[in-house]
């Protein structure tokens, strides 16, 4: 689930306009990386980053 909604997350970014080659990774972390481990279903452990860089390639 969580590699589906990063995925679906870069979807809508390429659709705004945001080229396809600038996106280096998609990565889905919820089920080995839960940031509230006790409670896994939580909606706390569905949250999105998305880390923009500036000025570190050629585009």
């Amino acid at each position: 689930m969580s590699a589906d909604r990063a995925n679906a997350a870069r979807r809508v970014l390429v659709e705004q306009g945001l080229t396809d080659t600038r996106v280096e990774r998609v990565v889905g972390r919820a089920a080995t990386e839960p940031l509230l481990p006790q409670t896994p279903d939580a909606a706390g452990n569905r949250r999105l980053t998305i880390m923009l860089l500036r000025g570190t390639g050629s585009h």
